[in-house]
């Protein structure tokens, strides 16, 4: 397997981009910077002092987090209509629906299946029924024509 070798500005690119953890590099170049670091230590070094200023840097602050007030501020500020964070509360809520109702919707579902198994069965029975009527005219006709 033939490998790429790394240029020296390449690497420059990938230390100020992704900082100076070899698992936080593109994983198709990851390889020839390591091999870079190896061929030239002094000159990998220098290119990264910098970055490892900045990753130290960054592993000692902390994401900052919205305060409360700038979460509401933003609120109005998207709703202008709105005129207290009173109302963005009520709109947020949710609609929990009533004990009656809610036995209203179960007793017309229970109606409409016993519709529904009701209106089946007399299909059945008037196909059954029709069914039976044919065999006695074919029958009588039968009858009939042995008779005439």
């Amino acid at each position: 397997m033939m490998r790429k070798t790394m240029r020296s500005d390449r690497f420059r690119a990938i230390v100020e981009a992704y900082g100076v953890r070899p698992q936080s590099w593109p994983d198709h170049e990851r390889q020839a910077a390591i091999d870079f670091m190896e061929r030239q230590p002094k000159k990998a070094q220098a290119l990264m002092g910098a970055a490892r200023e900045t990753d130290m840097f960054l592993d000692m602050s902390r994401p900052l987090q919205p305060s409360e007030t700038l979460h509401w501020e933003t609120l109005a500020r998207l709703m202008p209509g709105l005129q207290s964070s009173a109302e963005i509360l009520a709109f947020a809520r949710p609609v929990r629906p009533s004990p009656g109702f809610l036995l209203a919707t179960g007793l017309g579902l229970m109606a409409a299946c016993a519709a529904g198994m009701i209106v089946g069965i007399n299909i059945g029975l008037m196909s059954a029924t029709d069914m039976r009527v044919e065999e006695v005219l074919a029958a009588s006709s039968m009858i009939d024509l042995e008779n005439w």
